[in-house]
């Protein structure tokens, strides 16, 4: 199925690098097109690790020609003033200041949820907390009661008739556990101090249009680069989500859904077909060592888009 063109996505070139800033355009170019790319940003208040990434997300050449050729992106590049003017300088520092506002914004949003949903959850908690305690003295209660009819019985058992009773033995009372569910009062703040303030979107497309001009784009640019592409929209076509597939060996990784839900089933190597002689036991070891089908690819002689898979059998 073939989703609607809509307003166009705008990506930015940046040398080699075609870069999405925007999150409703990423958003859109997965959900709309299975076009998944990577995002290489860091995230605002974890900016020292790389688990996860934030935006921008970055295009591999194979999806900007897809995009493109499809009609859905746009690619532009920056035109910095020179020199760069007074009012120039001016207008990005309002601009900054504007994306800083909104993050702090947002951050003290969600900063009071947080709070709210954790002195809601409190509140369940000590509620709770309170009728086990009354359920606990209710308990104590009967118990206590129980031992001192005990106590009764033994001493009229051990009475020598005389009407005495027999030597205290003590307090028979044992320590309640009244107060051992109570909570002390919860006294917090929260600072709504946000740790590192970074740009989601690219400040540029807010300034003036002059700023940019279209990018030129060329791929496929060579033999093996044509062949690739190829690969790609063939599988593209057949529903699959495409990664880049360099981790496991591999040229694309190929998903039957999005990739955040479901694993790879296969990784793809691709070759020209007079070179299609991949070698069985390397390309056989790269897919069953990861659990996944290994498909070799390559385009023949018509044009035609082949795929050949094997998998190991027997190894432990």
């Amino acid at each position: 199925r073939i989703p609607c063109i809509m307003a166009k996505v705008i990506a930015f070139s940046h040398g080699e690098d075609i870069l999405v800033w925007s999150a409703a355009d990423a958003i859109r170019l997965r959900k709309e097109w299975r076009v998944v790319g990577g995002l290489i940003g860091a995230l605002p208040q974890r900016t020292r690790q790389n688990a996860q990434l934030g935006l921008p997300l970055k295009l591999s050449s194979e999806e900007t020609a897809f995009l493109v050729e499809k009609g859905v992106l746009e690619i532009k590049e920056y035109v910095c003033p020179s020199p760069a003017t007074e009012e120039w300088g001016e207008a990005f520092d309002r601009l900054r200041e504007q994306n800083f506002a909104r993050q702090l914004a947002d951050y003290q949003q969600k900063a009071s949820e947080k709070l709210r949903k954790f002195t809601s959850t409190l509140t369940r908690s000590e509620a709770l907390s309170s009728e086990q305690k009354t359920v606990e003295e209710k308990l104590e209660s009967n118990r206590m009661e129980g031992k001192a009819s005990r106590h009764v019985e033994a001493a009229d058992l051990c009475s020598h008739g005389d009407g005495t009773e027999p030597p205290s033995t003590g307090d028979s009372s044992e320590p309640s556990h009244k107060g051992a569910m109570e909570h002390p009062p919860h006294k917090g703040s929260c600072s709504f101090s946000p740790l590192v303030c970074i740009h989601v979107v690219d400040p540029m497309t807010d300034l003036s249009p002059a700023h940019f001009r279209p990018a030129s784009w060329a791929y496929p640019r060579t033999e093996l680069e044509a062949i690739r592409y190829k690969v790609f929209v063939h599988l593209w076509s057949q529903n699959y989500y495409i990664t880049p597939g360099l981790k496991y060996g591999g040229d694309y990784l190929v998903y039957p859904g999005d990739p955040a839900l479901v694993h790879s089933h296969f990784v793809a190597i691709i070759q020209p077909w007079s070179q299609a002689m991949f070698p069985p036991v390397s390309c056989g070891r790269i897919g069953t060592k990861v659990k996944k089908n290994t498909l070799l690819c390559s385009v023949d002689t018509l044009g035609a888009v082949r795929y050949f898979t094997w998998q190991w059998t027997g190894l432990a």
